[in-house]
């Protein structure tokens, strides 16, 4: 099951320059599997276990979120 984050995740994708916006788990994990094309090192691994921990109902939302924003600035990519 997805869950919304309280403040959803925003950021300028570095490679496409478009705005993309994550707003619950859902989106993170097809963000995470299919348009991330930066470092794959422990966070990227630590956000996309986070959001299915998530997903399976064993973890609140916002620590994926929390998650999912320090593997974006761990590969350099300013998000809020």
């Amino acid at each position: 099951m997805h869950r919304a984050f309280a403040t959803p995740i925003r950021f300028t994708n570095p490679d496409t320059g478009g705005s993309v916006v994550l707003v619950d788990t859902s989106s993170a994990v097809i963000f995470l599997s299919t348009r991330w094309r930066w470092d794959k090192g422990l966070g990227y691994f630590t956000a996309a276990r986070a959001c299915m921990m998530v997903m399976d109902e064993f973890d609140d939302p916002e620590n994926a979120r929390a998650a999912v924003v320090f593997a974006l600035r761990q590969a350099g990519v300013a998000a809020t």
